[in-house]
């Protein structure tokens, strides 16, 4: 999976004038080929949005509504690079910042398991008088059939298990293998960031913002 910098390309603005010249620059620096053949087909159309040649262009003398479709373009672009798991659009909050952010559903499960990890919060469930963990049945999934039951010799099999990030993928209902990728790829962000109750949010070019995200720890 490519590594994508995760956060804000442009802020403050919604004007497709400010943006274009802006995304352009955002996919230039991540997949030139595709962007200089990009421009030289904007180039050929007959109400194109720019003007100039595929090394040197730049805005076409046009009305503002004719710009529109050429931002989409680049919108569909930038998407079209981002990796599973993430997105390349508007911040949640904020409909003028435009950026990579990781999709709510991941990042949710991202903050899980790095707080599983930390012991910052732990799987639902409880021991039973032999001292054996067992999970809720609103924690329990498919893959803890195929872990090895709890026993004397082996008390916490199921707990460590659902610690896990193929569990936690699971049951959050995302695919652990884009789970893992997104794990090795921005695990310092998350382990670094994490805090021991309300786990902080997506990132922007200003830090960490509150997020909707509950932690579930066990009372």
């Amino acid at each position: 999976m490519t590594k994508i910098e995760l956060g804000s390309v442009s802020e403050g603005t919604m004007r497709e004038e400010d943006l274009i010249p802006t995304f352009l620059d955002v996919l230039a620096e991540l997949a030139p080929d595709k962007t200089r053949e990009l421009i030289a087909a904007e180039l050929e159309n007959d109400d194109s949005a720019l003007s100039g040649t595929p090394d040197d262009y730049g805005l076409a003398d046009n009305e503002l509504d004719g710009y529109g479709y050429f931002l989409e373009t680049l919108f569909d672009a930038l998407e079209e690079l981002s990796p599973d798991g993430i997105y390349f659009g508007a911040h949640d909050g904020d409909g003028a910042d435009y950026g990579f952010w990781i999709a709510d559903e991941y990042q949710t499960a991202l903050w899980q398991y790095a707080a599983r990890r930390a012991r910052r919060e732990h799987p639902e469930g409880q021991f039973d008088k032999a001292g054996r963990w067992h999970p809720s049945d609103s924690e329990r999934q498919p893959c803890c059939s195929s872990i090895r039951q709890p026993s004397k010799r082996y008390p916490h099999s199921l707990l460590k298990h659902c610690r896990s990030l193929g569990h936690v993928a699971r049951l959050n209902d995302v695919d652990p293998g884009t789970l893992a990728s997104l794990w090795r790829q921005y695990r310092s962000e998350f382990e670094i960031a994490a805090p021991a109750a309300e786990p902080a949010s997506i990132f922007n070019n200003d830090g960490l913002d509150p997020l909707w995200w509950i932690g579930r720890a066990a009372s």
